[in-house]
């Protein structure tokens, strides 16, 4: 390793990988991860079992950790999960000399632009958590049409995610609170007389703009 420690940071970028020191706020987001993991896993085993679902890390204040970003979310993994003995070494020569580090969201910023995820430092106690499975049994609407509704822009984020980012959990209450605001979500035939309501309105524009084109034809004429 360089003396600066240069050679020790480009291998870490190079395998997509930054160096967090954990916050407070992270430890606050860590928990509620696993709080959620422990419910997801007590609610849905069998899901767990076919996701793969494994344990987010035990975090604690100060520790130092390794971040990367997978599905648009921050990754921690330990020393130990990626680095050699010989990389560990040279981690504690690179830590000697470095500048102060950034908390897990600015790590996994600096590693891909990433945006921040305000939504995951929330702290809710007693709060229920929802998947994407449980959308599907709760909503009138198909898995494409589900896709669709997560993929607005008014949308709840997600609280956190688990299983290295692939698997989004919502928090109940901010669902709620959409659903109250969509109730066609919850009830069928307000889902049918929303997409009739539709339908009419392009056939209007349809009818509109075949008048307008009629119109210029005949000016032109």
């Amino acid at each position: 390793m360089n003396e600066n420690g240069a050679g020790f940071a480009e291998m870490l970028a190079r395998r997509g990988l930054g160096l967090a020191r954990v916050s407070g706020a992270d430890v606050a987001a860590n928990e509620r991860q696993l709080s959620g993991y422990r419910q997801y896993l007590r609610d849905h085993p069998e899901e767990a079992r076919r996701y793969g679902l494994r344990q987010p890390h035990q975090l604690s204040e100060g520790q130092i950790v390794l971040v990367a970003v997978e599905n648009n979310a921050p990754a921690v993994y330990l020393f130990n999960e990626v680095l050699t003995t010989a990389e560990r070494q040279d981690l504690k020569q690179f830590l000697s000399a470095a500048k102060p580090l950034p908390d897990i969201g600015g790590a996994a910023r600096e590693r891909s632009a990433a945006p921040p995820q305000p939504a995951a430092l929330r702290s809710r106690a007693g709060e229920s958590y929802l998947s994407f499975q449980d959308l599907q049994r709760r909503w009138v609407y198909t898995r494409q049409g589900l896709y669709k509704v997560i993929g607005r822009p008014d949308f709840p984020p997600p609280c956190f995610a688990v299983n290295r980012g692939r698997t989004r959990i919502w928090a109940a209450s901010d669902l709620e609170t959409y659903e109250r605001q969509y109730p066609e979500l919850l009830d069928e035939a307000r889902k049918v007389f929303k997409v009739r309501g539709y339908l009419r309105t392009l056939r209007r524009v349809d009818k509109a703009k075949s008048r307008f084109s009629k119109a210029g034809a005949r000016v032109t004429g």
